[in-house]
Parts: C-alpha cells; sequence; structure tokens
C-alpha cells in the first residue's frame, strides 16, 4: 500500500527535506545573483578601460 501525501507532510523527515530543499534553492540563487553581479561590474570595468584606449 502506497502512503498517502497527508502521511508523508505528517513525517518529521518530509518537512526537514522540503526545509533543506527551500535552503538549497536559496543558496543557488543567491549564488547566481552574486555570479550575475560579478559578470556585470567586469562588464562594466572592460568598458571603462575600453573607453581609455581611443
Amino acid at each position: 500500500m502506497t502512503p498517502s501525501l497527508d502521511q508523508w507532510e505528517k513525517d518529521l523527515f518530509f518537512r526537514v527535506a522540503e526545509e533543506v530543499q527551500e535552503s538549497a534553492v536559496n543558496n543557488r540563487t543567491i549564488r547566481v545573483a552574486s555570479f550575475l553581479t560579478d559578470e556585470r561590474s567586469k562588464a562594466g570595468r572592460r568598458e571603462v578601460s575600453d573607453s581609455f584606449v581611443d
């Protein structure tokens, strides 16, 4: 017999697994945002330094 979703949701491990998953998603979001910010910053510095070459 397959346990119903209600049984899983009442299980402590289910709630902990959801918290871990949410934390992993948040961590990835922060890392991606940080990466994009760094890349934009690098691109901006290249544009500024390129403008002084003329």
